[in-house]
């Protein structure tokens, strides 16, 4: 009986120890196993997040907006320079790229987009401004291709409420991501340059009468007139004796545009950014036009390009008013008979200044007075700071003046605010023996 109890016993120890044994590694296997299944369930989360996000990117780039890009001048602020790289054929290819369509630079009243035979815009029978139809359409076009738009004209000034119709539909949602681009230019350098724009060219505003590439004939013949000298065109439109403040057509064209819609964005792109206009344009201005970008900024591949920009820039090129001014003022006093044309003295005179130059012989210039200089320097300042804090990351620059002052004594130093006196010129011996000698 002894015997038996301590062999009941042993098996007994041997039963509860293998009892223990396997509740502990049954409960190790359980931790191991409820750790794994932590970690899956960790894992299969994470992997759910990943989905989530993933799904929630590729819905944000589905519903991502394309985006419409105006540019909307002024003129004389570089818009040829954008318009003629943008239009040019082996940067319209790089746009597809990224996705980018240019629809034109005539984007103004009597200039097409699709086609330059036809006007923009047209009044509807309740005298309403609208949009050309085949604009409207292209535009629905390209929305629903989801396709990025870049336009271009320095006709657009004022914002117009067909804009506002076509772009920011009611009733719909939001159809596009709209930028409206504003180029500035200091308005010292703008106006020599808006002064000799108005001019360089005869300008009628009747209907139906286009402009030519200059002026034909005598002041009050078939309509042409006489060109002021850059002194008095800035008394009579700019100055008023000091007591008006010049209009600066960039903010204008801000103003104006920022009534649009509070979900369209008014940018400023100046021309004294590092980079230049045109960089700042394609890099900064076109969103996510990163192979335009690249592109223009690469030298080796702009030569095409450029040669298309040439082109179209020197159909926009200033031209020296003074030759013109000087011609006038002598046809005015009796020097030059009525059998010669106004290009043929215009002409003569402009060689006969080249000629006089060699020799060392300047014509006599009227430049803006004391005053006018520094009413126009001081109304150049405060547009100034206005761009600047319109400029994003420019703030900084709003008190350092250096590149202003400098860009100013440029201006001064090249007397670009000033043009012939064509009084005191004519009273020049050697200009007295020419108007004797060919057009008596």
């Amino acid at each position: 009986m002894k015997v038996y109890s301590n062999y009941t016993l042993l098996i007994g120890a041997l039963a509860l120890v293998l009892f223990l044994l396997t509740r502990n590694n049954g409960e190790i296997f359980s931790r191991v196993r409820k750790g794994k299944l932590q970690q899956d369930n960790l894992d299969m989360n994470f992997g759910k997040e990943s989905t989530r996000h993933l799904s929630q990117q590729s819905q944000i780039s589905k519903n991502e907006l394309p985006y419409f890009i105006l540019h909307v001048g002024p003129q004389k602020t570089g818009t040829t320079s954008i318009q003629s790289l943008l239009d040019s054929e082996q940067f319209k290819r790089i746009l597809q790229k990224d996705n980018y369509v240019f629809i034109g630079s005539g984007i103004g009243k009597n200039k097409g987009v699709l086609d330059n035979s036809k006007p923009i815009y047209h009044w509807d029978s309740n005298h309403n401004l609208e949009l050309s139809s085949d604009l409207v359409q292209k535009v629905k076009q390209l929305r629903q291709s989801r396709t990025n738009v870049v336009a271009s004209s320095e006709y657009l000034g004022t914002m117009q409420e067909c804009w506002r119709e076509l772009l920011f539909p009611e009733d719909t949602d939001r159809q596009w991501n709209v930028q409206i681009i504003v180029t500035y230019r200091r308005l010292f350098s703008y106006l020599p340059s808006d002064w000799n724009q108005q001019y360089k060219v005869y300008r009628i505003n009747n209907e139906g009468r286009p402009k030519l590439p200059r002026h034909h004939d005598w002041p009050g013949i078939n309509g042409d007139y006489e060109i002021q000298s850059f002194k008095d065109w800035f008394a009579t439109k700019h100055y008023q004796g000091g007591k008006k403040e010049p209009e600066h057509l960039a903010k204008r064209n801000y103003d104006s545009w920022t009534k649009l819609s509070d979900k369209a964005k008014v940018r400023i792109v100046s021309l004294y950014e590092k980079g230049g206009l045109v960089e700042n344009f394609v890099c900064k201005a076109m969103v996510g036009a990163k192979h335009a970008c690249n592109t223009y900024k690469s030298s080796s591949s702009n030569t095409s390009t450029e040669m298309d920009a040439v082109r179209l820039l020197k159909a926009n090129e200033s031209i020296n008013l003074d030759h013109d001014i000087l011609a006038v003022y002598a046809y005015q006093k009796g020097l030059v008979n009525k059998k010669f044309t106004r290009v043929q003295v215009v002409d003569a005179v402009e060689l006969h200044v080249q000629s006089l130059e060699e020799e060392g012989i300047q014509y006599v210039q009227s430049c803006l007075n004391n005053d006018m200089t520094r009413f126009l320097r001081r109304w150049s300042l405060e547009y100034e700071e206005w761009a600047l804090q319109k400029l994003p990351g420019e703030i900084e620059f709003i008190n350092d003046l250096t590149d202003f002052n400098n860009d100013w004594q440029s201006v001064l130093n090249s007397n670009k605010l000033c043009s012939i006196d064509a009084g005191k010129t004519l009273a020049m011996q050697p200009w007295k023996d020419f108007f004797a000698t060919h057009f008596n």
